[in-house]
């Protein structure tokens, strides 16, 4: 019968109780992340430039968007 040393058994099995809890966390934690929002809508004040759901046209051309629409004015004159 094989002689076990008491002290690497303990130290076995909370190594093996750390990283299951660190794995259960971790999913937990990847699950809750999933549905987290990660981008907003400003409603107010009003776009100075019609926008579609995703906000765009959202900047203009050379740097996002396209030279050939750069959007079209909303005429919308809000309060300061």
């Amino acid at each position: 019968m094989p002689v076990y040393n008491v002290d690497v058994s303990r130290q076995e099995e909370d190594i093996v109780k750390h990283s299951v809890r660190f794995v259960l966390v971790a999913a937990i934690l990847a699950i809750v992340a999933r549905n987290a929002a990660a981008h907003f809508r400003l409603l107010e004040p009003a776009s100075w430039l019609i926008e579609d759901n995703r906000g765009d046209p959202q900047k203009s051309g050379p740097c996002g968007g396209s030279n050939s629409d750069w959007g079209k004015p909303s005429y919308i004159i809000s309060k300061a």
